[in-house]
């Protein structure tokens, strides 16, 4: 499965992207499960081509969760969604906060983003948003602004299954 990675391919709106997230990781859940059958049957020559289809839906719902936290960061904050910890948040049907939050956050980080994702294949690992997202919550405690470039770039992802320590330096 090869996926096609464009920023013109993913929809504008938030109600288009909850879609593609919804539908992404239920893809990327099937492909997880591919990746460890695949690895329990030992068939070595399907691990590298599903170990990399894998690693590219992981990096595509990443594009999605940032493209969310942009068109979320750029809407207007109507008065109900503004007092949202009363209960009364506005977000759109299949968005909750953690998950706008998140989103948004990621989009702030775009940088950390593509370096971890880009350390996760490095490494035979998978990024996923929410151990991004934790990395990114641990380096935003340093009063450097430069101090991005030496967070802690361990994807923290699912590492493909029969990967040795030695082999990713650990």
């Amino acid at each position: 499965m090869k996926i096609v990675k464009s920023p013109q391919h993913l929809p504008a709106t938030i109600e288009g992207l909850a879609f593609k997230r919804i539908v992404g990781r239920e893809n990327l859940k099937a492909q997880k499960a591919l990746l460890m059958a695949v690895d329990l049957a030992g068939a070595r020559a399907a691990k590298s081509p599903a170990l990399e289809d894998t690693q590219d839906l992981a990096d595509y719902m990443l594009d999605i969760d940032v493209r969310m936290g942009e068109v979320l960061a750029a809407e207007p904050l109507p008065d109900k969604r503004a007092s949202s910890a009363k209960g009364t948040c506005s977000l759109p049907r299949g968005v909750s906060k953690k998950v706008s939050h998140q989103a948004q956050t990621l989009a702030g980080h775009r940088d950390v983003v593509a370096q971890v994702s880009a350390k996760a294949r490095e490494t035979g690992s998978i990024p996923m948003a929410s151990k991004i997202y934790k990395i990114i919550k641990r380096g935003s405690g340093t009063k450097d602004p430069g101090a991005a470039n030496s967070w802690p770039v361990d994807p923290g992802g699912t590492r493909a299954r029969g990967a040795s320590n030695h082999e990713h330096g650990q």
